[in-house]
């Protein structure tokens, strides 16, 4: 695989001292940073609920766009590309009013598949599907997902 600068510790500090105000009002957590590996999590609390008592859709939104972007950011580092949502598909599977967290991880293999038209072209969509989990371990939500990597100008 081509070698790729990631800085954990960065992409740490890029989470705790995001800029993007709603991120940082919505509470959520980067429970797990590791090469390769992200897991997001989010309360429900007052913030996150529907009309119903249930996990409210844009937060479940904003939940899946972040971990989404730190496992592209854990497996590619930040240096080479800036992730940005082209498109995401949220097919809900199972309503919870509990908290929730996305866990991602890619093997070697599957990041240098992803990686190689991108390398390529210099920039390019990243498809990849993923699932919300309550903490009682239920899949309640699954993403379809494509970033767009685009060339970070240095």
């Amino acid at each position: 695989m081509a070698k790729f600068n990631v800085n954990l510790e960065s992409i740490k500090r890029r989470f705790e001292t995001q800029s993007i105000q709603y991120i940082k009002m919505a509470g959520l957590r980067l429970d797990i940073l590791e090469e390769r590996h992200a897991k997001v999590s989010m309360p429900l609390g007052d913030t996150h609920v529907n009309h119903v008592g249930g996990a409210y859709a844009g937060s479940t939104f904003v939940l899946c766009e972040v971990a989404g972007g730190y496992a592209i950011f854990s497996t590619y580092g930040e240096d080479q590309f800036i992730p940005v949502v082209s498109k995401m598909t949220i097919t809900y599977l199972k309503p919870t009013s509990k908290e929730c967290y996305i866990d991602i991880s890619f093997t070697e293999e599957e990041a240098e598949k992803m990686i190689a038209p991108i390398l390529e072209r210099g920039k390019g969509r990243m498809p990849f599907t993923y699932y919300v989990n309550d903490v009682d371990g239920n899949q309640i939500i699954q993403m379809d997902a494509e970033y767009y990597l685009l060339p970070k100008n240095k």
